[in-house]
C-alpha cells in the first residue's frame, strides 16, 4: 500500500509523491528525492551529528545559527525505504553522504536509531556483493571488516571510529587523493577495526613522506570533528594523541595551519561535558 509509505519527502516533492498511486514509479521517486537533497545540509549532519534523539543538528552562518531541516529520522527512513525497494544503484549510496550518515548513525546513543542503522548496513553490505563496479573489492573488505569488528547485537560504536570509516569509505571513490594509498594499505592489513584505537594515527600524524604536513592536518581536521564525548577522548588518551599535539607546538616547523588545527582539537576536546577529562586536561596544562 503506497500511501502507507509517506511521508519521504516534505515542500513541492510531498504534492507529487501523494499523487503517484504505482509502487515502482514511488520507489523510483525516492530515490530521485534522495539524490537532490542539499550536500551542504547533508554533509553539515554529517559534521553536527546528533549523538542523542533530543539533539537537533544546527548549522553555522554568518550572522546566525539555523536549526537544519535534514533531520536524522528524515534521511534513515528514506535510506532504510530505497534499500529495502533495492532499486538504487548502490555505488551511488556509497559514494553519497547518506553512507557516512548510516555509519554515524552506529554511534547514536538512541537504540532504534542504531537498529535501523544496522539494518541498512546489512542491506549495502548485501548490495555490494551482488552489483559490479570499480571501487567493489575494497568497498565489500571494508564492510566484511566491520561485521567482524562488531561484537555483540546493535552495538554502539564510538563516534570518532565511525567518522573515520565514513572518510575511508568516500576516499575509495577518489583514487587521485594523496590519502587514497594510505588509507588502502591500512585496510588490508588487518582483518577487523580497533574500535578503541584512532586510526592511522602514527603513520599521519608522525609521516616521514615529502608530503607529511598534508597527512598530519588530514588527520587533524578529522579529529577536530570526530571527537565528541569521553568514549571518544578515552580513545585519544590511550594513544597518547594530546600529548604529542602538544608537544607539537615547540616544533620550529610548525605552520599556521597545525596550529590552527591543534588548537581547535584542544577547544574541542575541553568542551566534552565531563568532569575527569577537565581534570586530566588541566593535569596536561591545557585550559578553556
Amino acid at each position: 500500500n503506497v500511501t502507507s509509505k509517506y511521508p519521504f519527502a516534505y515542500g513541492s516533492y510531498a504534492t507529487e509523491l501523494r499523487q503517484i498511486t504505482n509502487i515502482t514509479l514511488y520507489n523510483e521517486y525516492c530515490i530521485k528525492i534522495l539524490e537532490n537533497i542539499d550536500n551542504s545540509m547533508m554533509n553539515n549532519l554529517v559534521d553536527n551529528f546528533p549523538l542523542h534523539s533530543e539533539e537537533s543538528t544546527k548549522m553555522d552562518t554568518e550572522s546566525s545559527v539555523v536549526v537544519v531541516s535534514c533531520e536524522l529520522e528524515y534521511i534513515l527512513s528514506l535510506l532504510h525505504h530505497v534499500l529495502q525497494a533495492g532499486e538504487v544503484d548502490v555505488r551511488m549510496i556509497l559514494s553519497h553522504p547518506i553512507s557516512r550518515i548510516m555509519f554515524l548513525a552506529l554511534s547514536s546513543y538512541d537504540e532504534v536509531t542504531r537498529r535501523v542503522a544496522y539494518i541498512c548496513l546489512e542491506k549495502t553490505a548485501l548490495m555490494v556483493e551482488e552489483e559490479k563496479f570499480k571501487e567493489k573489492s575494497m568497498c565489500s573488505y571494508l564492510f566484511k571488516m566491520i561485521e567482524n569488528s562488531v561484537t555483540s547485537i546493535e552495538e554502539r560504536l564510538p563516534h570518532l571510529s565511525v567518522y573515520f570509516i565514513g572518510k575511508m569509505l568516500h576516499t575509495l571513490f577518489m583514487p587521485h587523493k594523496q590519502v587514497y594509498l594510505s588509507i588502502c594499505h591500512f585496510l588490508l592489513q588487518r582483518p577487523v577495526f580497533d574500535f578503541h584505537d584512532v586510526p592511522m594515527f602514527y603513520s599521519m600524524f608522525c609521516s616521514s613522506t615529502l608530503h607529511y604536513k598534508q597527512d598530519q592536518n588530514w588527520l587533524l581536521e578529522i579529529l577536530c570533528v570526530a571527537v565528541r564525548d569521553e568514549v571518544d577522548y578515552r580513545i585519544l588518551a590511550r594513544r597518547h594523541v594530546l600529548p604529542l599535539c602538544f608537544s607539537q607546538l615547540s616544533c620550529p616547523d610548525l605552520d599556521k595551519q597545525s596550529l590552527r588545527l591543534i588548537q581547535k582539537l584542544f577547544t574541542k576536546v575541553f568542551n566534552i561535558n565531563s568532569a575527569k577529562v577537565h581534570k586530566e586536561l588541566s593535569e596536561l596544562g591545557i585550559t578553556g
